[in-house]
């Protein structure tokens, strides 16, 4: 999609005002998969919860922060693209890749939902919390863009689940092939409205995708370094802390980025969906494969306190 974005830009950028409305509606849909039983279950129980927001909103923004400190600190926007991109809620396909790598596929689940919830709040604090060193932000304006693109949607999906699940179960193919549409048509649009800005930054672009990857490799390792010296984190648990702390909701990244920032903050976010997927099927290939990888069916070295 960004390919074609790119190609076909003037097409793309005459659909520039639709991406707020679309984020919603992808939100809503993404509600429709959350039951309030495991959201309340994650909070009841919420150690894991808990693991994954030190991790991807407690880690990565401080990783960012200083990967733009020596860097980016000469491009300011570029960095507060980079901790836009860490401050993001855990993106819907880091369940697919959870499944594949036969992690526990329900505490993705869980996490992508709550995460979703939170975001509302938490994204735009940790956006008011880091960025302020690189450039002035309407924390106000971010917080009610988020609560009303993304917040309010999610919940009234979940709502909707609640009242009317029985009813849906035979929307769920559709459900999710109407989401994967969604964050395609946004990026595609986002892709075109880009496409001026990629020819001027020329090679400047390409050092940013390397660092990038740079930050989204560092995610992975930190995540594997801290959690396998966490006493009881199988295999399986470890798994969908590793892709939900890497994978983030870009799309909704690509739409605040652009609308509360401008396209040089939403660069970072662009480039982040070109590595994300190939990224993940290295993860899976080298690190969690259940025959091949690092961390077959085993247990995660527990350490002694």
């Amino acid at each position: 999609m960004i390919i074609l974005g790119l190609t076909f830009h003037r097409s793309a950028e005459a659909l520039a005002g639709c991406t707020v409305f679309l984020l919603g509606i992808q939100m809503f849909l993404m509600g429709l998969s959350v039951r309030i039983r495991a959201v309340l279950q994650s909070l009841q129980q919420p150690r894991f919860m808990l693991f994954w927001i030190f991790l991807a909103w407690g880690v990565m923004p401080a990783v960012s922060f200083l990967l733009g400190r020596l860097f980016l600190s000469s491009s300011p926007e570029f960095a507060v693209g980079m901790i836009l991109t860490t401050a993001l809620p855990a993106a819907i396909t880091s369940n697919v890749w959870t499944g594949i790598s036969a992690g526990n596929l329900p505490l993705n689940i869980t996490i992508v939902g709550t995460a979703s919830v939170l975001s509302g709040i938490v994204t735009p604090f940790l956006l008011s919390a880091w960025v302020g060193a690189f450039i002035s932000i309407d924390a106000l304006d971010l917080f009610l863009g988020f609560l009303t693109g993304v917040m309010l949607p999610t919940l009234a999906g979940i709502f909707v689940n609640e009242k009317a699940s029985f009813r849906l179960d035979s929307f769920r193919t559709v459900q999710k092939l109407v989401v994967k549409i969604l964050a395609g048509l946004i990026i595609f649009i986002n892709a075109g409205v880009m496409e001026p800005y990629l020819r001027q930054w020329g090679w400047q672009a390409v050092g940013l995708l390397f660092l990038v990857i740079l930050q989204a490799v560092l995610t992975y390792a930190l995540v594997l370094l801290i959690m396998s010296r966490v006493k009881g984190v199988s295999r399986e648990d470890l798994v969908p802390l590793a892709y939900a702390s890497a994978m983030r909701n870009n799309s909704a990244g690509v739409v605040i980025g652009f609308t509360y920032f401008g396209p040089t903050v939403a660069a970072p976010v662009i480039l982040s969906i070109l590595m994300q997927q190939p990224l993940a099927s290295l993860i899976h290939r080298f690190i969690f494969s259940p025959t091949h990888g690092f961390y077959k069916y085993k247990t995660v070295p527990s350490r002694a306190d």
